[in-house]
């Protein structure tokens, strides 16, 4: 075991230092609006700025292969790149680079792949159809977002009794006539990741986090309030986030340019986990068998 990778997190942990997942997202202003007619159907069916933003992303001096450079070394020297450096890559590639609130509880990765099976009909009259699509990978999280403030929540910044004292007002860290006129609301924040479906090139994305980089296709996105305060403001919430690497229709134009299945970075882990030796595990892993019931403490 790393003992000073331990030390390391435990650290992080105490300061509150911990590094947040990253959200890599077009930057709308530099995209172009299409207008009706101007796009064309069947085989160039990809709009200037599609095409832009691909090149961005793709490609040895793209922003993907940037970010997975800095996940590699993450993951073999243990030292995470700073929110600072991959803002200042997105931003190279007309990017934005968004800082999450709180780190996902999970992230859920499914893969698809070889011949599917689809079973139609009734009793006796079973249809039985197969299909082999393309090989895709779909992460899937969850996003948490907290704007719940006491002194806004039960409306005592309004109060002269409650709202009006130093304390309080050191403790929001603005003037309750801010307060009165901003409030405080998540509604923003998720209602704009919403909005990332009606932009085509807005559903180019990476998710970054420490050792993990994942580009694709947000296909998905479900917001769900939790909290209100007594304005009616929505103040907690969570944002469910589906994101699709490699495009499972046989009919999607230049599916590879566009969502491409990064089979370079699976092969070099299949290489890298599945050998003759069993490099692939860590010291950890063969010392516990993959069960912390194995260890011995």
């Amino acid at each position: 075991m790393d003992f000073a990778k331990m030390g390391q997190n435990l650290g992080q942990s105490l300061t509150g230092n911990i590094s947040k997942a990253i959200l890599c997202i077009r930057k709308v202003e530099k995209v172009t609006p299409v207008k009706k007619g101007d796009k064309k159907e069947g085989a160039d069916d990809l709009s200037p700025a599609e095409k832009k933003t691909i090149e961005d992303l793709s490609g040895k001096n793209g922003l993907n292969a940037k970010l997975m450079q800095r996940a590699q070394k993450t993951l073999d020297n243990g030292k995470t790149a700073s929110y600072d450096d991959i803002k200042t890559d997105a931003g190279s590639k007309n990017f934005l680079a968004i800082e999450v609130q709180y780190n996902p509880t999970s992230l859920r990765l499914d893969t698809t792949a070889g011949r599917q099976m689809s079973y139609s009909g009734g009793a006796g009259s079973t249809q039985v159809q197969q299909y082999t699509p393309p090989a895709s990978t779909t992460l899937s999280c969850e996003l948490l977002f907290d704007d719940c403030n006491t002194m806004d929540a039960f409306m005592l910044a309004e109060n002269p009794l409650t709202g009006a004292t130093p304390s309080n007002l050191i403790k929001t860290g603005t003037s309750i006539a801010t307060n009165m006129k901003d409030g405080y609301s998540v509604q923003r924040q998720m209602e704009g990741l919403l909005s990332l479906l009606t932009v085509p090139e807005a559903r180019h994305v990476i998710f970054y986090w420490g050792a993990m980089c994942f580009r694709g296709e947000m296909t998905e996105v479900s917001t769900k309030y939790t909290m209100f305060n007594k304005k009616g403001y929505p103040i907690r919430g969570t944002v469910g986030i589906q994101i699709r690497q490699g495009d499972g229709s046989a009919e999607a134009v230049d599916p590879d340019a566009a969502y491409k299945y990064d089979e370079t970075y699976w092969l070099n882990s299949f290489d890298k986990t599945f050998t003759a030796e069993g490099a692939g595990a860590s010291t950890f892993s063969k010392a516990t068998n993959n069960s912390f019931l194995n260890l011995k403490l």
